[in-house]
């Protein structure tokens, strides 16, 4: 399942607001791509990989992780699991930041479950978000309550 969502710069003043986080970087495109941008070398860490890249500045604002962590949990909590009566209770969700999301360019949230061995309800969710360019800008996996 998936749907596709484009943040907008107003989104990202009144997530700014309700966090307090008045960084700039989610504010102020100029601030982004000629103050925050990292011209020269810059690496950005996977727990298994290192990706090197050069002359990195952000085009545009970025997008909160915590507010792409949000969406995804949201769809994880209107998908309603195969052999469910509805919608589950989230009990534990975890998530990753892994790629910059910018403001105004569309992202699409996706998640399928994880099937039981046994074939019952499922009980895990797997979320990412990617960016028109397919790259994963964020993973996520959330755990549900289910009655047995």
């Amino acid at each position: 399942m998936s749907f596709i969502f484009t943040p907008t710069a107003t989104m990202l003043f009144r997530f700014s607001a309700l966090t307090f986080n008045s960084h700039m970087i989610h504010l102020d495109p100029e601030f982004s791509r000629n103050v925050d941008g990292h011209p020269g070398t810059w690496r950005f860490y996977s727990p298994n990989t290192f990706y090197y890249l050069s002359h990195l500045s952000h085009p545009e604002r970025l997008v909160h992780g915590p507010l792409t962590s949000l969406l995804l949990l949201e769809l994880a909590s209107l998908l309603t699991p195969p052999g469910s009566k509805g919608p589950l209770a989230v009990k534990r969700y975890t998530y990753q930041a892994r790629h910059p999301v910018l403001v105004g360019k569309a992202l699409t949230l996706c998640g399928t479950y994880v099937r039981q061995k046994d074939n019952s309800i499922p009980r895990r969710m797997r979320l990412w978000a990617q960016n028109e360019q397919q790259i994963v800008c964020m993973t996520g996996d959330a755990e549900f309550i289910v009655a047995d």
